[in-house]
């Protein structure tokens, strides 16, 4: 009886032992799935973590694109120039002006208005400022610019060693033809033409006999004219800006109901032009023909001459 007692217990004790042993492995189960689950949610975390930096950078990266697409930056825009805007000093006074006001900056190229128009039809500028009416038109014609605005003019006149003392502009020509020397620019700028209008007007000659032909600009032209003693053709502007350099030079005929110079700006289909270049072109027009450049012009000369060098068209 004893000894079935004994074993009773021992049975019961091993049990106990066997009892404590599988709670254990339970409680340690339960705990590295709890671990692992930690494990694979702060991975999840991350990778969420990750997904809305990467959200955001796109969303910047959209920002960016958005705001290149509207402004590409652009602060510059190019203009072909006859060589009376350059020698007068006008663009001197405008350009500075302009870029104060709206920030781009005025780049040009000063050549005779031939010259700017083929730059223009080359697509090597998108502005063009000439004075060269029948040539001008031939551009609008021809699809190259969108528009010739004419909001501007002076005169020419005729210079040289003495005074033609003539009481028309047909009397000063045919003194002209009476053995004169004579300095044409023959560049095919306006000046050129309205200079051999004239002469076909008048004469049944295209130039006096004693001719040079500069092919330069017309301070160059001018300069020439000084050294030999020569009669030419100039605008009034370029002629006041530089006289006082020029001491061999008079005026030989000058009348203001004659040789009226119109100068236009006209916007280029350049093809070569950014969207940005053809807003800052835009800005550059209205600027001139319906804002502050205007007053600009209109007091343009009065300080040193007394009188402006161009007058605004009404």
């Amino acid at each position: 009886m004893k000894k079935n007692k004994l074993l009773f217990f021992a049975l019961t004790l091993v049990l106990l032992v066997f009892m404590v042993a599988a709670c254990d492995n339970d409680n340690g189960t339960t705990a590295d799935n709890d671990d692992d689950t930690a494990e694979v949610n702060g991975d999840d975390n991350a990778d969420a973590n990750d997904a809305d930096d990467n959200a955001d950078d796109d969303a910047n990266d959209n920002d960016d694109a958005d705001t290149n697409e509207d402004d590409d930056g652009v602060t510059t825009v190019m203009m072909a120039t006859t060589t009376s805007m350059n020698d007068s000093g006008l663009l001197d006074v405008l350009a500075p002006a302009f870029y104060e006001d709206t920030g781009i900056e005025l780049l040009w190229v000063s050549v005779g208005s031939g010259e700017a128009m083929r730059l223009a039809r080359d697509g090597e500028a998108t502005l063009l400022f000439a004075h060269s009416p029948g040539g001008e038109e031939e551009l609008v014609d021809d699809g190259v610019s969108r528009g010739r605005n004419t909001f501007m003019y002076n005169n020419f006149l005729f210079v040289g060693p003495e005074d033609l003392n003539a009481d028309s502009l047909e009397a000063a020509i045919l003194d002209l033809f009476e053995n004169r020397s004579y300095a044409s620019r023959g560049d095919e700028s306006g000046t050129h033409v309205m200079e051999r209008g004239i002469f076909e007007e008048f004469t049944d000659y295209e130039y006096p006999l004693d001719t040079i032909e500069t092919g330069s600009g017309m301070l160059d032209t001018l300069n020439i004219a000084n050294e030999v003693g020569a009669f030419t053709l100039v605008d009034i502007a370029t002629w006041l800006q530089n006289r006082a350099n020029l001491p061999n030079l008079v005026e030989a005929f000058y009348d203001m109901n004659e040789l009226v110079n119109y100068y236009s700006i006209h916007v280029i289909n350049n093809p070569n032009a950014s969207e940005g270049e053809f807003r800052n072109a835009d800005a550059f027009d209205e600027w001139m023909t319906n804002g502050p450049g205007l007053e600009i012009i209109a007091e343009y000369g009065t300080d040193l001459f007394g009188d402006p060098v161009f007058i605004l068209l009404d």
